[in-house]
């Protein structure tokens, strides 16, 4: 068990297993939530694909300039949460 030095309260144990040194609650963090990325690198054999995690001023600015590059190529930006798939698009899954 572990109090928040700010208002004292307990320290949930799911919080204290996921960062162990933490010494606020969730509620006195500072700390706002990550966002993350994946790129695609290389080309053909050598293509590989890296997770970028960064804070959401940084996803922000990340994206507005995704957004710019995408426009200038006629290129749709969709993200994962926002595509809507086709009948067509989903793979066969046997039963």
């Amino acid at each position: 068990m572990k109090n928040c030095i700010k208002c004292k309260t307990e320290i949930p144990e799911r919080r204290l297993m996921a960062l162990p040194h933490t010494v606020t609650c969730v509620n006195c963090s500072t700390t706002g939530a990550y966002k993350s990325v994946t790129i695609t690198c290389g080309e053909g054999e050598d293509t590989w694909q890296e997770t970028k995690i960064m804070s959401e001023s940084e996803y922000n600015s990340y994206m507005k300039i995704e957004k710019k590059v995408a426009e200038i190529n006629g290129i749709p930006i969709v993200s994962n949460f926002d595509r809507i798939f086709l009948e067509d698009d989903l793979p066969d899954i046997e039963e």
